[in-house]
Parts: structure tokens; C-alpha cells; sequence
């Protein structure tokens, strides 16, 4: 963690950056330096840094990509500079700050865990062959299904087969729903 403390302003919000990706971290200490209002007071990965090194800061303002994985970040990294500052100064006067990207995704990830909490108190977990597993996991890799078929040495229509039924299995009407849904059963799948 590095400190920037160096003699801040009593009418200066204190922020500390909270963010996996370094360049998005000196990005924003060189935007907020421009800032005479906002102080960085220190700025590290999340990996790096204990809620008691934070604490000790006294900062205002925690600014963070990781508290939702890749949500968060994806919508950070996307807003422009002074959506960042506004965001910080609303946040620091006590108001909400939820841009419609970050708020459709907050959406999706609430739907997501309740969807999984439900999968698991269901009764029965789909039971999705080997080469139904391999298939799911060829799909979350974002393969088509001529990839998929040449990579198992299948025809496109057996690929397409399989899928369909696999859709069927566990209830979805989207690839990724389907991914996501056998993921929250509890079956490896790796992207």
C-alpha cells in the first residue's frame, strides 16, 4: 500500500483505491490529482490490502473494481473520467450512485444467486452425461458449434442435438443460461 498523505485540505475527499487492475488504479490517482477537491490517501489490490489498512487511512470515499467479479470492474473501467469524479463526490455527500450498466448488472447477479439458491434446495440435479459436460464446458468457452463438433469429432448436427437437449435438461433458453445453470448445480465448467 502507498500512502498520499501529504498535508490534505479539512474540505478535500479523502478516497482510497481499492482496485485489482494497476493501470485503472494510476489512471484514476492521476485524475483525481487534478481534482483539488478529491486526495488520494491510498491505493492498492485488494490482495494486498487488510479492512484495518483501510480503516487506518480515514478515507471518505473507497473506491473499488472487485466487489462483484468482473461486474463491477467491466462498469468501472468503462465510465468516462468525470463520471468517476461525480461518482465519487455523490458517494461522498451521502448519495446512491448506480449507473444503468452497473445497475442492470447488479440485477443479473441478484437474479443469478437467487437462481442458484433455488437450484440448490431443489430436489434433483440434472444428471448431464461425459460428453454432455465436455459439451457445456466447450460452450462456456464461447465455442460454435462447427468449433465444438470439429474439436470432438462429432457432426454439427449431433453438437446441435445435444445441446438442444441439454437446454431442455436443465430448463434454459439460452446457451449461457444453460452454462450458468448447470454451474450453479454445482458441475465444474471451466470458461
Amino acid at each position: 500500500m502507498s500512502s498520499m498523505n501529504a498535508s490534505v485540505p479539512a474540505s478535500s475527499i479523502r478516497a482510497f483505491l481499492l482496485i485489482e487492475n494497476r493501470l485503472l488504479r494510476e489512471a484514476l490517482v492521476r485524475l483525481f490529482r487534478k481534482r483539488p477537491d478529491l486526495m488520494v490517501v491510498g491505493q492498492t489490490s485488494p490482495a494486498d490490502e487488510t479492512p484495518l489498512g483501510i480503516l487506518e487511512t480515514q478515507c471518505n470515499v473507497l473506491v473499488g473494481d472487485s466487489f462483484l467479479p468482473a461486474y463491477f470492474a467491466a462498469s468501472l473501467a468503462d465510465a468516462s473520467a468525470s463520471d468517476v469524479v461525480a461518482a465519487v463526490r455523490a458517494v461522498f455527500r451521502g448519495e446512491a450512485v448506480c449507473p444503468p450498466q452497473l445497475c442492470c448488472t447488479l440485477f443479473r447477479f441478484v437474479a443469478q444467486v437467487a437462481r442458484e439458491i433455488s437450484l440448490q434446495n431443489s430436489a434433483s440435479k440434472p444428471d448431464l452425461t461425459l460428453r454432455q459436460q465436455q459439451l457445456v464446458t466447450l460452450v462456456a468457452k464461447g465455442l460454435t458449434n462447427k468449433e465444438i463438433a470439429s474439436q470432438l469429432n462429432l457432426s454439427e448436427f449431433t453438437v446441435r442435438n445435444h445441446i438442444h437437449r441439454i437446454l431442455k435438461q436443465v430448463d434454459a433458453v439460452s446457451r449461457s443460461e444453460a452454462v450458468e445453470t448447470i454451474r450453479a448445480y454445482g458441475y465444474s465448467i471451466s470458461s
